[in-house]
């Protein structure tokens, strides 16, 4: 029952509501803090700020934020970043990826192509449940490699389904909030 998902249901969330609300005092109107946390001399400092004490500019300040080392001021665009540039150099020139269907190994083409991907039929063609492995060609390799499998059929056997679903009743959210608050 521990690893069943346990949603909060409309009731639950106004009953949990209510138990975070029992944890606090209520704010009244024209009462501050009953106490003073800050030393006098931070009280002190904070007192006496004036417009004066953040008076300045931007530019005067020092180790202003970089990138590529240009300095981030005024309206700058990726490409006066250099960003555009790195991500065309990372990314490149990219094909489109598509994909072919194979019934075996040995049908896919001697030499393949950058952006393919060969899915090579893995079982019996006549099957509802149609696995494929999926190879691309790797040039420097001059050679298949084997990326991984798939199935034309969802495999959904660890989703949770409706009826695994039971709402969290009040006593378990007033015991959660108990155990919050004791510890």
């Amino acid at each position: 029952m521990e690893d069943m998902i346990r949603p909060l249901g409309k009731n639950g969330l106004l009953f949990l509501w209510q138990q975070i609300l029992a944890q606090f005092v209520k704010k009244e109107k024209g009462k501050g803090l009953s106490t003073n946390d800050l030393t006098d001399d931070l009280l002190h400092k904070i007192q006496d700020i004036t417009e004066q004490s953040f008076a300045g500019n931007y530019i005067s300040l020092t180790n202003r934020p970089q990138i590529n080392g240009i300095i981030l001021e005024g309206n700058k665009t990726l490409d006066d970043l250099g960003i555009t540039q790195a991500i065309r150099e990372v990314v490149g020139e990219m094909p489109r990826i598509a994909f072919e269907l194979f019934d075996s190994l040995s049908d896919l083409p001697q030499i393949g192509e950058a952006g393919v991907i060969y899915l090579v039929l893995n079982g019996d063609s006549d099957s509802e449940d149609n696995t494929f492995d999926e190879y691309v060609w790797i040039a420097s390799k001059q050679g298949y490699e084997l990326l991984g499998m798939i199935q034309n059929k969802a495999e959904l056997s660890g989703y949770v389904k409706i009826m695994d679903i039971v709402p969290i009743t009040n006593d378990e959210i007033l015991s959660i909030v108990n155990n919050a608050t004791n510890s």
